[in-house]
């Protein structure tokens, strides 16, 4: 700063409305122990009393030349909306500076022995661009189209965390890494974009110097909202918590009661968690507890009672209740499927029955019981035939055998008459009567020899015609037996099949009529814990509800700060005023 204008400020002067415009001072000379206005650079800063020890040795620059600052020089702070309310309560709001901060220093009724603190300058124009909350170099502040900017206040920290408050009056609020909380009218719908992170917001969230983000940190902030009552008879609190690592959590409890907790958990890896518990506030201990999770795609359902758990867990592949897998859509298409299919061989079967016929059917075991007495019918006839014809050829038989045994011992006779006459008379017997005798003994032998060979060709033929008859007889049985076998097999073999494939169709159709009833059991069922999901999900809601409004508390809290600040800017209006009136007078 020139040397000059450091004269200016530390000569007294005053305005006559009798001085042409070309002499705006007249020179009083030195008053000893009265100053007006001076600037000073901050040699320390006590934080407790709100006092600081300044020096007015200033360089060109305006920064300190590194002398003077002593005990003496100490100047109080100004406060900002200061006062006491009505039962003294003390409120306002205290600005620290620096050491090193340019500021102006006044002196109460000009008595250098009262100096205070007007307020704090920047020693170059580059400081004051750092702060502006706007990057123009001259404009009109009554236009419209640049009110946003130009009558926007902005407070940059020490910690180069941001607030501002627009013309329009949009506010915006920056945290640590890129964490920022704002509240706009958002005429483009940019904050209902889920990739919008503030970058375009040069004028808001960037140094007009640098063109970057004001350097806060890399990382984010614990950021908790607790909202609670101050009174023995409401004890609720509803925390809302964000981790830095980005974790989302709501709790809702009662501050005299340990062991209800109602919570909601978001976080990018491990999805959503709404979680009920009814023995301890603490999670890794709880054992009463119903917990809904939303991850991977996946969707599960657990309520827990000690040692007692259900659950329900749904996936892509289909749907389980207490780990036992329901049917999907797909498996229901699929039983469908081959109950239809099932259908198909049942009616198949059906058909088959209807082309026999019925009557058909039903009048085999007759046919085959009729079959079966025939059969036996014919079986004893021919037995009895056969028993018949044996006897009769028995009889035939023995007459033969007697008749051969007469004819043979007739023979035997007369061979031994001849021998015993030959033996005795052959002496007597004379040539001719002994051939007449051999002539008619030889013609009885070959006639009983005839007749012998008569009654064994008669007997052959009666044998085999017996045996022939036999033969057929036993032909005609063995056939009719086949005949009668066959027809029982058959009947017995059609029935088992229509028996089994009756049995098989019942036992399907019992199979999935047993399965429709499970299924409709398990939809029920899940029907019924969907609803309890769902209950869980609006309490969720309300939750969420009462965190809106929670927000809109909040919200109108930030109105108040707003309207804070703007008294305190009017009383920095009205303070600068004052100066201006100090330097006029």
């Amino acid at each position: 700063m020139a040397g000059q204008d450091r004269e200016i400020l530390s000569i007294p002067f005053r305005r006559q409305a009798s001085l042409s415009s070309a002499n705006l001072v007249r020179e009083r000379g030195q008053v000893k122990g009265h100053y007006e206005i001076i600037f000073a650079v901050v040699t320390s800063v006590d934080y407790q009393t709100g006092k600081i020890t300044y020096s007015t040795d200033l360089s060109d620059d305006g920064t300190y030349s590194g002398t003077g600052g002593t005990d003496s020089n100490v100047a109080r702070l100004p406060l900002w909306n200061f006062g006491h309310t009505v039962s003294g309560v003390i409120y306002g709001e205290a600005h620290y500076i620096h050491q090193g901060t340019l500021v102006a220093i006044g002196y109460i009724s000009g008595d250098t022995s009262i100096p205070v603190v007007l307020n704090a300058y920047s020693n170059d124009d580059t400081n004051y661009s750092a702060l502006s909350p706007t990057d123009l170099k001259m404009h009109d502040d009554m236009d419209t189209a640049y009110k946003d900017e130009l009558l926007a206040q902005k407070i940059i920290y020490p910690s180069q965390q941001m607030q501002m408050i627009t013309g329009n009056g949009n506010y915006y609020r920056t945290f640590g890494g890129r964490s920022f909380f704002t509240v706009q009218n958002d005429e483009m719908d940019k904050l209902n974009d889920l990739g919008y992170d503030g970058q375009g917001n040069t004028t808001n969230f960037f140094n007009n110097q640098t063109g970057e983000w004001y350097d806060v940190g890399e990382d984010a902030q614990n950021m908790l909202f607790l909202h609670q009552a101050n009174s023995d008879t409401d004890t609720h609190r509803t925390r809302f918590f964000m981790h830095k690592d980005g974790r989302f959590e709501l709790a809702v409890y009662d501050a005299n009661d340990d062991t209800t907790l109602l919570a909601l958990e978001i976080d990018k890896d491990n999805g959503l968690v709404i979680r009920q518990q009814t023995d301890t506030l603490k999670y890794e201990d709880s054992k009463q507890f119903t917990e809904l999770t939303i991850n991977n795609n996946a969707f599960s359902l657990v309520s827990n009672d000690d040692d007692i758990q259900g659950s329900i867990q749904v996936t892509p592949q289909g749907t389980s209740i207490d780990g036992k897998p329901m049917a999907s859509d797909q498996a229901l298409q699929n039983l469908n499927t081959s109950f239809q299919k099932v259908q198909k061989n049942f009616q198949a079967m059906q058909d088959a029955i209807n082309a026999i016929g019925i009557d058909t059917i039903q009048k085999l075991p007759t046919q085959v019981a009729s079959a079966n007495r025939l059969a036996q019918e014919v079986s004893n006839t021919v037995s009895g035939q056969v028993t018949t014809d044996l006897q009769d050829l028995k009889d035939l038989t023995a007459g033969n055998k007697a008749t051969n045994e007469t004819q043979a011992k007739a023979i035997t006779d007369l061979t031994s008459s001849l021998n015993d006459l030959t033996k005795s008379d052959n002496a007597k017997l004379t040539s001719a009567d002994f051939t007449l005798y051999k002539a008619q003994t030889t013609k009885d032998i070959q006639e009983a020899n005839a007749n012998t060979a008569s009654a064994k060709s008669e007997l052959q033929k009666n044998i085999d015609s017996n045996v022939t008859a036999t033969a057929k007889a036993q032909t005609t049985a063995d056939s009719a037996t086949s005949l009668a076998k066959n027809a029982n097999d058959t009947v017995t073999t059609l029935a088992s099949t229509v028996n089994t494939n009756q049995q098989d169709a019942t036992s399907k159709y019992n199979t999935l009529q047993s399965s429709y009833t499970t299924l409709l059991n398990n939809y029920n069922d899940l029907t019924t814990k969907y609803n309890t999901v769902k209950g869980v999900a609006d309490s969720a809601t309300s939750g969420l509800s009462t965190a809106n409004a929670n927000l809109a508390t909040v919200n109108a809290n930030l109105a108040t700060v707003n309207a804070n600040l703007a008294t305190a800017n009017k009383a920095i209006t009205e303070l600068t005023a004052r100066v201006s009136a100090l330097e006029k007078a």
